[in-house]
C-alpha cells in the first residue's frame, strides 16, 4: 500500500510540474513571425492574466464584414514594464495593432505593438528570456 501511495504521489507531482511547460507554446509553431499585418478595430474583451494577457478586437474588412480577432499579448509583468495596464484599455475606442498572424489563417494573432487613438504606442510582444552566457 505504501509503494502504491508513493507511486501515485510521484505521478501527481510530475503532472503538477510538467503541465505549465505545455501551457507555454512555441510562437513560431503557430504564428507566422516572418510578417506582420495591421489590425484596426474596437476591443470587445480584455483578459489580463498570466501567462499572457489577451484582447479580442472587432476588425472590419474591406467588404464591411466584422471579424472578432483574438490577440495574445505579453505577460502582464512585461506589459507593466512597457507602461501598459488593463485600466488604460477602453472598450469604446478604436485601436491599431501590428500582429503576427496565425499560420492557419484563423483570426488569431500575437501582438507586436498596440497603438491608442491618441497615437501613443506600446510594445506588447513577449520578450525572449535572457539566457546567461556559459562559463
Amino acid at each position: 500500500m505504501t509503494n502504491r501511495r508513493i507511486a501515485v504521489s510521484t505521478m501527481l507531482l510530475a503532472i503538477l510540474f510538467v503541465t505549465p511547460a505545455f501551457a507555454h507554446h512555441n510562437v513560431t509553431a503557430t504564428f507566422d513571425i516572418s510578417k506582420t499585418i495591421p489590425l484596426k478595430g474596437t476591443i470587445t474583451k480584455v483578459e489580463w492574466r498570466n501567462p499572457h494577457a489577451s484582447i479580442y478586437i472587432d476588425v472590419r474588412d474591406s467588404t464591411g464584414k466584422i471579424t472578432n480577432w483574438w490577440v495574445e499579448l505579453a505577460g502582464i509583468a512585461n506589459l507593466a514594464k512597457a507602461g501598459l495596464d488593463q485600466g488604460m484599455l477602453d472598450l469604446n475606442q478604436t485601436y491599431s495593432l501590428e500582429v503576427y498572424p496565425a499560420k492557419n489563417g484563423s483570426a488569431q494573432a500575437v501582438g507586436v505593438t498596440l497603438t491608442f487613438p491618441d497615437s501613443k504606442s506600446y510594445d506588447v510582444a513577449e520578450k525572449p528570456a535572457v539566457v546567461p552566457p556559459a562559463r
